[in-house]
Formats: C-alpha cells, sequence, structure tokens
C-alpha cells in the first residue's frame, strides 16, 4: 500500500497512533519528517483534497470542542461519566497528541495554500475557522502557565502554535478566497498584540501594515469591536508604531475604518502631546496631514 492510501486510510479509522505516524514531525524513523510530507502532499491529485479535509475535520472537530488541546493543568478537574477522575496521564497524553495533530494539519494546510488553483472547500473553510475561533484561547493558555509558572512546559508542545495559526489565516485572506471575512477578527487582534508587546520588533509592525485592508469587513459599529477599537487606540501611543513607516502607514489607514472612530483617535493622542517629546509631535502630526490627504466626505470632515 503507497503512503498516500495509508494517510487515507489512518484517517478514516480511530486509531490516533496511526494518524500520527504521517503527522507528527519529531517522531524520527517512526514517521514522516515535514520535507517527507510536504512531498507526499504535493502528489496528492487534486480533486482528492475533498475527501482529505472531509477526513481530517472529523479528527478536528472533537478536539476542539471537547478542548482537549488545553493543558490538563489548565483545565478544570475532569471527571468521567459517573463522577470518577480520570487519569490525569491519559490526559496529558491526548493533549500532546492534539497539538501534535493540529501543527500537523496547519503545516498540510500551508503546503495546500501554496498549490496553483487550490480550491476552496466547504470543509477547508471550516477547518480553519475552528482554528481562528480558539487563537484568544491560546493566548489565554499561554497567560496563565505565565501566571502559574509552566510557561516552559507548555512552550515544550505549543510554542508558536497561535503564530502558525495567524499565518494560515492571513494567507486565506491574502487569496481572496471565499470565506475570508471569517478569519479577520481574531487574527488581527493577535496581531495587534503582538505588535502592541514589550518586545514587538519592526517585522510585528510590517505584519500588521500588510494586513490593515483586513480591518474593512469588520463591523465597527458592534459592540463585539470594542476590544479591537481599544488594542487599535493604543497603537497610537506605541514607539514602534510612531517610528516607523508602516507603524505611521497603518495609523493613517485607521482614521478610514468608522467615521466616529476618528474621534476615539482625537481624545487619544491630545493625551499624548503634554508629555511627548518632539519626534513623537512630529509623528503625529505626519500621520495626520497624510490622513487628512487622503480623506474625503464624511471622514474629512470628521478629521477637521
Amino acid at each position: 500500500m503507497d503512503a498516500k492510501r495509508k494517510l487515507f486510510r489512518a484517517l478514516e479509522g480511530e486509531n490516533f497512533s496511526d494518524i500520527l505516524f504521517f503527522f507528527n514531525f519529531k517522531a524520527g524513523k517512526n514517521g514522516f519528517s515535514k520535507n517527507e510530507f510536504a512531498e507526499l502532499i504535493e502528489v496528492i491529485p487534486v480533486k482528492d483534497f475533498q475527501v482529505l479535509w472531509k477526513l481530517i475535520l472529523k479528527h478536528i472537530r472533537p478536539i476542539i470542542e471537547e478542548q482537549t488541546y488545553i493543558p490538563p493543568s489548565l483545565r478544570k478537574a475532569a471527571v468521567d461519566m459517573e463522577g470518577l477522575a480520570i487519569d490525569t496521564e491519559e490526559l496529558e497524553k491526548e493533549w500532546k497528541e492534539a497539538i501534535v495533530f493540529f501543527r500537523g494539519v496547519i503545516y498540510l494546510i500551508e503546503i495546500y495554500l501554496k498549490i496553483p488553483n487550490a480550491a476552496t472547500s466547504d470543509t477547508l473553510l471550516e477547518t480553519i475557522t475552528l482554528f481562528h475561533d480558539i487563537l484568544f484561547n491560546i493566548e489565554q493558555i499561554f497567560e496563565e502557565a505565565q501566571a502559574k509558572s509552566i510557561i516552559s512546559t507548555i512552550n515544550v508542545e505549543m510554542k508558536d502554535l497561535d503564530n502558525e495559526i495567524a499565518k494560515v489565516c492571513e494567507t486565506w485572506f491574502f487569496q481572496e478566497r471565499r470565506g475570508k471575512e471569517q478569519l479577520v477578527g481574531q487574527t488581527i487582534s493577535f496581531l495587534l498584540l503582538r505588535a502592541l508587546s514589550d518586545n514587538s520588533c519592526h517585522a510585528d509592525i510590517k505584519r500588521v501594515y500588510s494586513f490593515r485592508h483586513a480591518l474593512q469587513v469588520l463591523d465597527f459599529q458592534d459592540q463585539s469591536s470594542d476590544i479591537l477599537k481599544d488594542l487599535l487606540l493604543r497603537c497610537f501611543i506605541h514607539p514602534m508604531f510612531l517610528r516607523t513607516t508602516e507603524g505611521k502607514g497603518f495609523l493613517v489607514t485607521l482614521f478610514g475604518i468608522y467615521p466616529p472612530f476618528i474621534d476615539d483617535i482625537h481624545l487619544t493622542v491630545k493625551s499624548q502631546l503634554s508629555t511627548s517629546e518632539e519626534s513623537i509631535w512630529e509623528a503625529y502630526g505626519e500621520v495626520y496631514f497624510k490622513a487628512w490627504k487622503v480623506a474625503t466626505g464624511i471622514y474629512l470632515d470628521t478629521i477637521g
């Protein structure tokens, strides 16, 4: 039986060990390397991916619904149907296997999106949407692990998992694929949190700037956008946004996402002026001038 048939056969079954043989890239001789896996995926006929995504979704959905991807040490005490405590070692094993599978599937999607004319299927979109919708959950896992001083343990399995998910969501959006709007909310929030962190770098600002057009698909009148709007306003007081070309370009963009938001920008900037150095004043002046130059209609009136 060739490797492709073995992969499909494994996914059709329920034995997770058989599945991880293909998706655990750290297993050495007992599995596939990333390069070997990529070579396998690249020779699968495009028509067969429709079946592949259905099989993968069958395994992804219960992992997310049952929150198996959350480390047992951060879950509430688990009990079985009869109220008896579940074996924590077994929970730990399930968690590690879930994360390995997640990483493998994300890598598979990454490879697939590089295939010319790769089709967008409903099951693939649903899979990526499920990943997108847990981005904040993963961020919370890292925060709780940090608070409980177990971050090093969590990092062994989950380091950069959120970033890998975000990259796939960005690629989907940039490729103008159907359903791209579903992958914006948590992706842009993740990118902003990364750019606003104390150890952010120029590359983080560039990434936010590249994704700026995604803001146009969001409804800023809805209360659910309040947290995102707070993150966007924080960009106006973050040095990296005020000192880089891409950062200032992103701030200019924010004047055009929702007219009432401009008043919030005014208040945020005014609160900084009395304590800001001359270079920051100049950065604000540059941003306001460029925003004014490109504004029209109600946006121009509101900028004043």
